[in-house]
């Protein structure tokens, strides 16, 4: 039991050593979005506010964005800004059209699950967010929806991947959110 014990203790060490010499996990990447609309010879063709979510705590516009590169005629992308702000900062996310899809399903879901999350009991706080979020096969700067439920803070939440800011919108549900995702869809496939 002496030497099983003492080998454990040995095991255990090295894992620790491990894991507190092993270094900080790197930043999330760009969207592939947000990459192309950085690079020098991009201009937006298309910046369209088509609505925004205030709260006393924050606010988020949502714009429909289309981009193309001077530099290499008939290269273009579409998709959609989101600017959150509050009184400590502004972030924003870029996504394409195929991550607005996996966001409008990840906000159907969350927004489906609110009566069922505040019902539960329990611990004093609870959240639901989205996989992608949670555990990412790829880090990157995507948009993170959650709504948590606590003493302090019930409502809807919204992060970029990776960033140490949040932004709460108490009187704010997921739906409203996918409502405006889903104008600003409607407004890249107009001419």
């Amino acid at each position: 039991m002496k030497i099983f014990s003492l080998a454990l203790i040995a095991i255990l060490s090295t894992v620790h050593a491990a894991f507190a010499s092993s270094d900080e996990p790197a930043p999330p990447e760009p969207t592939v979005l947000e990459s192309f609309v950085a690079k020098p010879t991009v201009v937006l063709d298309l910046a369209e506010v088509v609505g925004s979510l205030r709260s006393s705590d924050a606010s988020v516009a949502v714009a429909a964005v289309i981009a193309s590169d001077s530099a290499r005629p008939g290269e273009r992308m579409k998709g959609v800004r989101f600017v959150m702000e509050n009184d400590t900062g502004v972030d924003q996310v870029y996504l394409d059209e195929a991550q607005l899809t996996l966001l409008i399903e990840d906000l159907a879901a969350i927004d489906g699950g609110i009566a069922e999350l505040k019902a539960e009991g329990g611990a004093p706080i609870r959240v639901q967010g989205t996989g992608a979020c949670w555990m990412p096969a790829r880090p990157m700067r995507i948009l993170c929806p959650s709504y948590r439920v606590g003493p302090d803070c019930t409502g809807m939440h919204l992060a970029a991947y990776g960033s140490s800011r949040g932004f709460i919108y108490p009187k704010q549900r997921p739906a409203e959110l996918k409502a405006l995702v889903e104008q600003a869809i409607a407004r890249l496939q107009m001419p």
